[in-house]
């Protein structure tokens, strides 16, 4: 468990963000700290977890490390107690981890679709989110505000042929469930939305070559998205410059939902 050193930046509050080990999760903690929130950085891999908030450190930001398995109730409520006890309630939830869709994995079309792929990615994407979102809310109505971001996916708007069945209706589930939150608990302050990426790639590989989907989406903008790109949106989120922003599924694909793509695209 790491724990960074002050800094003199503006503290906004506390966020926790889970699936922060990698990838759009380790983008999202670096952009939560640099607006000045204590960033608690949770993932199953506390290895992950704990260079991340190194990372934050020595960039002048403040964060903690904590092992975290979404799918555990357990898990989430202890890290719940060790967050409360060492920096106050949690402000900002960001719902990041996730299993991504892979055929090799079982999650094709529904007749490839093995029950034991779709209960894993139901477990991890939708059940760890649900629990995680309803172990804030009652400090944060007692409270009278706080801040709720799922990552949702833009397959969850479009369909792709032939895989990812499993995924792309898990992060359907979340936007269901981003909604019921946003109009059960807005009264009490709260704000639940999501974020649904298309394909991204860490910005260091912003300049590889691009093939398929990537391809696709890179010809709508001019370039491939990336982990910095979705995290930004996350942030705004997060900021009060989105006070008035509750129940919505914000896209962040560069405009590939926005175009029709050919089969030998996918």
């Amino acid at each position: 468990m790491v724990t960074t050193a002050s800094s003199d930046r503006a503290r906004s509050g506390v966020a926790l963000v889970t699936g922060a080990g990698m990838g759009i999760g380790r983008a999202v903690a670096h952009a939560l700290a640099a607006d000045g929130w204590d960033v608690v950085v949770t993932d199953v891999d506390s290895d992950a977890a704990n260079r991340v908030a190194l990372e934050i450190e020595r960039s002048g930001g403040r964060a903690r490390a904590d092992r975290l398995d979404v799918r555990d109730e357990a898990d989430w409520e202890a890290v719940h107690l060790r967050t409360v006890d060492q920096h106050g309630e949690i402000d900002v939830l960001v719902n990041n981890a996730g299993l991504r869709s892979s055929r090799t994995t079982g999650d094709g079309g529904l007749l490839d679709l093995t029950l034991e792929t779709f209960d894993e990615m139901i477990a991890v994407n939708l059940r760890g989110t649900l629990i995680g979102t309803k172990l804030v809310l009652p400090a944060m109505r007692r409270a009278g505000r706080g801040t709720i971001v799922v990552m949702s996916s833009a397959v969850s708007l479009q369909g792709v042929p032939g895989g990812g069945t499993a995924y792309a209706t898990s992060k359907a589930a979340l936007n269901a469930l981003v909604r019921a939150v946003a109009v059960t608990y807005g009264r009490d302050g709260i704000r639940c939305n999501a974020v649904a990426p298309g394909f991204v790639v860490d910005d260091e590989e912003a300049d590889r070559p691009l093939v398929g989907l990537l391809k696709t989406a890179a010809d709508a903008t001019g370039r491939a998205g990336t982990t910095t790109d979705v995290a930004d949106a996350v942030a705004f989120l997060a900021s009060r410059r989105a006070a008035y922003v509750n129940g919505q599924v914000l896209v962040v694909d560069g405009g590939l939902t926005a175009q029709l793509l050919r089969p030998q695209d996918v």
